[in-house]
């Protein structure tokens, strides 16, 4: 025998991002009310009955009676108190009322109440329970019971407090709210007449600081009156702003004569600089020409150049040596013309300069002195007017405090009339209380539907944790929860399937046209798709405990893929409870076990199963052959191989994966996987590990097939098995399904070998 090659490894499907499934149980409201209907319908007469009787009882033993004091919250008849926005008036009078709630049943109050004598009489019933064997009340536990009794809250929307007293006797209840009423509304006078005092008190504390504060200010504006002469003051503050107006004035003429000269001192001073020499101005040079010296010098030159014509008149040539003489006089004396005027220039232009800078400092001395004075006049000013302007804000101070005052006194003469009003402590009885004639509780139209919710909600809290602890798999949706687990196929319970045949073994055979055949064909489809796309030819089958149904879902998966002509072998891996043998009426011997020992060859332990030419079986063999541990050592992984070369497809039926390892051990050497479990028979937390474990395993689990599936109420099973089995036998099959309704009572329960 050959080898056979290890199976594809096949990673599990990777869990989408974000999605983390926790195998908890998955409750359908609809399906779960839908179960429960004809118990919870139950609950609900049941919860009306306890209600009726619920309402006679407690009318009897200890009803209650309401008697209640209406009170209207007044609007402040003190304009001072009166807001002028809408809203802050609306929240003042919520905290009135609120204020006002509370103190109702303040312990001043209830201490006056239950220290009060009338309690006694006219309140006899309630109080007695409180009287001592020494003849005395005690008040201080009636007070604590007071708290009990009595509630008190303002009406929402309304300006009305109601204080409402509850007890069994009609008469105490409003003899004891009548009390307190009395005991608020004498302490809410006495309240707001100390109140008036203390604010009228305060008022004129307020006016006497006014008025004090008004005489120091009017002394200390005395004072500077006649310490500065304020007419004066007045007088010299104009004039010392006039001078520094005119001050102001010259300096500014001052300091544009003072640019002015700096100009034309830095324009000479850049002449002085320049290479070329200075360059003078027309009118300087002008000066220098009119000058005495050069005038007289000119006069000599035009006396020798007059010489000069009368001798070149008188014939003589100019180069006779008078000629030359007369010549070079008049040279010289042109050339000393030029040099004169070029010195008296520059006499005249440092004469200029020397001016200007002589001027430039007088300027800047005059704007020196004006600015000292300038200095001088405008710290005088500066202290002139904050002398004027500390006698008028004395003026005003002593005009504010006077309107202040004036309000103060307004203040105490509105305090003298409001107190003298009947509305002034802004409280009014409405509705006196009254002895109730009807029980506030109990009512018969409460405590009905109060007890229809309370026991509907207890048993409807019991069946809902009834379904959440329970912890078998029920349904395809309980697989779908579990994480790294896909769900193959389910199959419903044969006993609900009118259609079926009396052997759930060889249903596919038997009954071609049941629902249950039909979901085989369903797995089929895709099982032989995942196998193929995978290459897989050999998969074992392994169910979760005893009684799952794997080997009758191994025969009927046979033959189901035998019927679309695949050459299919049934292996019977089982060696501690073999039945697939007598599943299909096949000698149990030999078979698998005879295989492994070496006693019997390949050939001579496949039988055929009668009526399905294309499904053969190999059987589990010899008792005293079938040894557990040869399932996992080579001679069996040698068997696949040379069988997977035979067949298309081979199905292992292994003992179930609780009460053994045998199942782990051939999925080592199997391409694929398969994991049976009976729906109500198994719990989700065995079917996640032995999942996982598969999972863990070289060979595909290809996943999950949930046998035996009951229809719940709610659910679509049933009426799906009705409708295929009128689809394919007629009204008939329809109706016997409808008589039937679910297998009886004490009968065995198909779908599981």
């Amino acid at each position: 025998m050959s080898s056979a090659a290890p199976p594809k490894p096949i990673s599990p499907a990777p869990m989408r991002a974000g999605t983390a499934p926790t195998g908890g149980p998955t409750i359908d409201p609809i399906k779960l009310l839908k179960k429960w209907k004809y118990v919870l319908m139950i609950a609900v007469v049941v919860g009306a009955v306890i209600g009726v009787i619920a309402n006679y009882v407690w009318a009897f033993t200890y009803p209650f009676y309401d008697s209640t004091v209406t009170y209207e919250a007044l609007a402040p008849e003190d304009p001072s108190l009166i807001q002028k926005s809408s809203d802050a008036d609306e929240k003042e009078m919520e905290r009135f009322m609120a204020t006002q709630a509370d103190r109702m049943l303040s312990d001043t109050i209830l201490e006056s109440v239950a220290r009060d004598p009338r309690l006694l009489n006219e309140a006899p019933a309630w109080s007695k329970q409180y009287g001592q064997s020494d003849g005395t009340f005690d008040w201080r536990n009636a007070m604590e019971d007071l708290k009990d009794l009595a509630g008190a809250h303002a009406v929402n929307g309304t300006n009305y407090i109601r204080l409402k007293v509850t007890w069994k006797k009609p008469e105490d209840a409003a003899a004891i709210a009548s009390l307190l009423s009395d005991a608020y509304t004498k302490d809410l006078t006495q309240l707001k007449s100390t109140d008036n005092n203390l604010r009228r008190d305060a008022v004129q504390r307020s006016i006497n600081d006014f008025k004090q504060e008004i005489d120091s200010l009017t002394e200390r504006r005395g004072r500077l009156i006649r310490d500065q002469e304020v007419t004066g003051i007045v007088e010299q503050a104009t004039t010392t702003r006039e001078k520094l107006s005119i001050i102001a004035k010259e300096r500014n003429n001052i300091t544009l004569e003072m640019r002015n000269i700096e100009v034309l001192l830095d324009q000479m001073n850049e002449m002085i600089k320049s290479e070329g020499g200075v360059r003078y101005s027309d009118s300087q040079r002008a000066l220098a020409e009119n000058s005495g010296i050069v005038q007289n010098m000119k006069a000599t030159k035009e006396q020798y150049e007059a010489h000069l014509k009368q001798l070149r008149r008188s014939g003589f040539l100019p180069s006779h040596r008078e000629c030359k003489q007369t010549q070079a006089l008049v040279d010289a004396t042109e050339q000393q013309i030029s040099v004169t005027i070029e010195r008296e220039l520059k006499k005249i232009f440092d004469a200029e300069k020397d001016a200007y800078e002589t001027q430039l400092r007088q300027y800047q001395a005059q704007d020196a002195d004006m600015a000292g004075q300038e200095q001088k006049l405008t710290t005088t000013l500066q202290d002139l007017t904050r002398t004027i302007r500390e006698i008028n804000d004395i003026s005003d101070q002593i005009r504010q405090l006077n309107e202040a005052m004036a309000d103060r006194r307004k203040d105490l003469e509105d305090i003298d009339v409001t107190s003298s009003l009947a509305s002034a402590s802004r409280i009014a009885v409405v509705e006196r209380p009254r002895i109730a004639d009807h029980m506030t509780m109990p009512k018969i139209y409460l405590m009905i539907p109060l007890g229809m919710v309370l026991v509907t909600g207890l048993v409807g809290g019991v069946i809902f944790a009834a379904e959440f602890l329970d912890q078998r798999v029920k349904s395809a949706s309980d697989v779908a929860t579990m994480p790294r687990t896909k769900l193959l196929g389910t199959i419903p319970l044969a006993d609900e399937d009118p259609t079926a045949s009396s052997r759930f073994e060889t249903i596919f055979r038997d009954a071609q046209k049941s629902v249950v055949a039909e979901s085989f064909r369903q797995i089929r489809t895709g099982l032989l798709k995942r196998m193929d796309e995978a290459g897989n030819k050999t998969c074992a089958v392994v169910s979760c405990m005893p009684g799952s149904g794997s080997t009758s879902v191994v025969a009927n998966l046979g033959l189901a893929c035998a019927s679309v002509d695949r050459k299919v072998l049934l292996v019977d891996a089982n060696f501690r409870r073999p039945g697939l043998h007598r599943v299909l009426g096949l000698d149990e011997r030999p078979g698998l076990g005879d295989v492994l020992a070496g006693d019997r060859s390949i050939d001579d332990v496949i039988q055929t199963v009668a009526g399905s030419e294309g499904l053969q079986v190999i059987t589990a063999g010899s008792p005293e052959r079938r040894v557990f541990e040869r399932l996992g050592t080579q001679p069996m992984t040698e068997l696949l191989a040379e069988l997977t070369a035979r067949y298309d497809l081979i199905f292992l039926d292994t003992a179930p994966a609780v009460v053994s390892g045998d199942a782990k051990a051939l999925a080592q050497r199997c391409h694929a996987s398969i994991l049976v479990t009976r729906a109500m028979a198994e719990k989700r937390g065995m079917v996640a590990r032995i999942n996982n474990e598969l999972n863990d395993a070289p060979a595909e689990l290809l996943g999950v097939i949930v046998n035996a599936v009951r229809s719940a109420a709610g659910g679509y099973l049933k009426g799906n098995i009705r409708t295929s089995a009128a689809y394919h036998n007629g009204p008939a099959a329809s109706a016997k399904g409808s008589a039937k309704g679910g297998p009886a009572e004490g009968e065995k329960e198909r779908g599981a070998a």
